[in-house]
């Protein structure tokens, strides 16, 4: 018997299907900088991403509620924990993307603390930025570092071609299932004679 994955760990190096569909540049950043890390920092550590603005969905009196509950705006987008007692916060940029005004309160406050956040626009920012303030890594660190931005440019190439027109991309054919019956398929078959 094999044992279970767990739900947040992909199967593979692929990118679940359309992972990344609609997402922003920075967004595929973020997907290859999860996977970077999660793969080359040496154990243990704690790496999550802090979930980004509500794009306008939530409802003003929503809004007040988080606000009361301590949420605000301008949060960076990830928290990095290595043992023993490191941590930094981590802001992916990409293209002329700065950060924004709450961001820079943020980063403000947080470099008063003692914790001067990093602010990357790839892959390798994000290595030089944790190396620098003592993270440590696995010693194929260089390997995962070119495998993920390989991943990632062939992502943002396929966005791109998607984007502009040039690749067009079916979707799969749903798998049939053979253990469910629609009613008027098992009348066809004679399976159901109410």
């Amino acid at each position: 018997m094999t044992a279970a994955r767990p739900r947040d760990v992909p199967p593979n190096d692929a990118p679940p299907d359309r992972v990344w569909h609609h997402s922003t540049p920075e967004g595929r950043l973020s997907i290859a900088t999860f996977r970077f890390l999660k793969r080359a920092l040496v154990p243990p550590f704690y790496v999550v991403a802090i979930p980004d603005s509500d794009h306008g969905t939530r409802s003003d009196l929503q809004r007040m509620r988080d606000a009361a509950k301590g949420q605000i705006s301008g949060q960076l987008d990830f928290d990095v924990i290595q043992a023993p007692g490191l941590a930094r916060k981590l802001e992916l940029k990409r293209g002329r993307n700065k950060p924004t005004e709450h961001q820079q309160k943020t980063i403000a406050d947080l470099t008063a603390c003692g914790l001067p956040p990093i602010i990357a626009w790839s892959l390798s920012d994000v290595l030089d930025g944790l190396e620098a303030v003592g993270f440590r890594f696995l010693p194929n660190v260089v390997t995962t570092l070119l495998h993920m931005q390989a991943q990632l440019n062939g992502w943002d190439r396929l966005a791109a071609g998607v984007k502009d027109g040039s690749i067009t991309r079916k979707r799969a054919a749903r798998p049939r299932s053979t253990s469910t019956v629609s009613v008027a398929q098992a009348r066809r078959l004679g399976l159901w004679n109410p």
